[in-house]
């Protein structure tokens, strides 16, 4: 999934440098001074903020606390029984935090499975 938007994102710059603005440029060049090995691409930055965020808020609530307080297995186990419990708990939760962040991330693994959206035109919009 990463994988897939940094190089979608990386297609639609070489198309348009505009969509250079979606990046934050501080952040890839701290990245790129990291080493020929360090994924810098728009998906990775993007989820390397998000642990970083993640990791601070876990520190804050206390770790167990934290991880208590969301169906990790949800998305880390993808298996029929998870898969059940994540649609009944969505059902129940239309609104939900957790139930925002579970449908944004299985959109997104969506996106990333389908090679096409990878090589699709970017003149109208990056998704």
């Amino acid at each position: 999934m990463v994988t897939a938007i940094d190089e979608r994102y990386e297609r639609c710059v070489v198309a348009d440098s505009r969509w250079s603005r979606l990046e934050d440029k501080a952040a890839r060049k701290a990245c790129e001074a990291k080493g020929p090995d360090a994924r810098c691409g728009l998906g990775s930055l993007n989820v390397q903020f998000e642990a970083d965020k993640v990791t601070r808020r876990a520190r804050l609530a206390g770790v167990q606390a934290f991880c208590d307080g969301f169906p990790w297995k949800w998305v880390l186990e993808p298996g029929p029984d998870n898969e059940k419990a994540k649609a009944d708990y969505v059902k129940a939760h239309p609104q939900g935090e957790i139930t925002i962040f579970l449908r944004v991330f299985d959109w997104l693994k969506t996106l990333g499975r389908n090679p096409d959206w990878v090589k699709a035109p970017c003149h109208t919009s990056f998704w």
